[in-house]
């Protein structure tokens, strides 16, 4: 999941992944990951939304969306 945050960060930057400032910086992964692991083995929806930046990121169950306007959608277990 912070994995595709970085990477929709970068595509909408336009620049490579390492030259983003650290995301945890902006927040907690491992927070970030664990709440939705939690939410995960309890059957239950959490959706959490954040700004970096002028981007904002919605992170679902099963999705991340980082956007400024229109959306960028990224499965979290897309690797591309």
């Amino acid at each position: 999941m912070v994995h595709t945050i970085l990477r929709s960060l970068a595509a909408l930057k336009n620049v490579p992944v390492a030259e983003l400032d650290p995301l945890y910086d902006r927040l907690e992964p491992d927070a970030l990951v664990s709440l939705m692991a939690h939410a995960k083995d309890a059957e239950s929806t959490v959706n959490v939304e954040f700004t970096i930046d002028e981007f904002t990121v919605v992170v679902t169950h099963d999705t991340v969306y980082v956007h400024t306007g229109e959306p960028i959608v990224a499965t979290i277990g897309d690797r591309r």
